[in-house]
């Protein structure tokens, strides 16, 4: 029995929103502390190991908010639901296609105060393999080594109950139970 209709759930904007305050936050205070020189006997070296702190800081919040931001400009959907397989977008390491014939299974996973959809894969290790960048392969394989699969959606990062989420892709998986 195909599936002929596809569920797109649109990414959680309002929680990159958050993360960018916080990141536009951060950057800000580092700025401001490198204006701060302290007092006129404050040891030279360590204005320099401050100023140089305070500017390392900025340049990873500035690319942490660039990625952010190009999360937040995606034109695709966090997570499309379709007759090929499920397309992950929910977050910068794009995971892209993983199609029904490679999903062993789906669960819910709580991971200190978030929950996550773990997708098992049939083979991991070929999934990982067809990856493009290198950065991603050692993202996913990071992934399995946390958490025993390379795909493990956060449910904040989408519009959707990571329950119902879990039963609609159980409904819609052609011919296969993903418990």
């Amino acid at each position: 029995m195909p599936i002929v209709d596809t569920t797109s759930i649109p990414l959680n904007i309002t929680r990159y929103l958050l993360i960018l305050l916080l990141c536009g936050t951060c950057m800000l205070l580092t700025v401001i502390s490198l204006r701060i020189n302290g007092a006129p006997d404050f040891p030279t070296a360590l204005i320099y190991l401050k100023n140089t702190l305070a500017i390392s800081a900025f340049v990873l919040l500035a690319l942490a908010a660039v990625m952010i931001i190009a999360v937040m400009l995606r034109r695709s959907g966090g997570l499309t639901i379709s007759e090929e397989g499920v397309t992950d977008n929910s977050n910068i390491a794009i995971t892209g296609l993983i199609r029904w014939n490679e999903i062993a299974g789906v669960e819910t996973r709580k991971v200190f105060h978030s929950t996550f959809l773990a997708i098992k894969l049939n083979n991991p290790e070929a999934f990982i393999t067809r990856q493009n960048n290198p950065i991603k392969r050692l993202l996913l394989r990071q992934n399995i080594v946390r958490f025993g699969t390379p795909v493990f959606i956060s449910a904040s990062n989408i519009k959707a109950d990571p329950y119902e989420l879990l039963d609609l892709l159980t409904v819609k998986s052609p011919g296969k139970r993903l418990l």
